[in-house]
């Protein structure tokens, strides 16, 4: 599968507006909650949306790296979608 480049920012921008979130969620929420029952479920749901977004954002610095190794920064085509009679 060929991912943009397009597609692999957006993956690294979701990770940073997640952190950025949650981040800001703890920072606002920890001084009236302290590991209550609110806290803990909401401190969860965040280190896994955090964790996902992760995870996508190492798929987009590999689409990244590729895109920065071919010629032009062009994808290179794929099998399943290249004609058989040429370009």
């Amino acid at each position: 599968m060929i991912l943009s480049r397009r597609a692999a920012w957006f993956l690294l921008f979701l990770l940073a507006w997640n952190a950025y979130v949650w981040a800001i969620f703890v920072k606002n929420v920890y001084p009236d909650h302290h590991l209550d029952g609110f806290f803990v479920v909401h401190a969860v749901i965040g280190g896994v949306t955090v964790a996902l977004s992760g995870i996508a954002a190492g798929i987009g610095v590999r689409a990244l790296r590729a895109h920065r190794h071919r010629p032009g920064g062009a994808p290179r085509p794929d099998s399943s979608t290249a004609h058989p009679g040429g370009p």
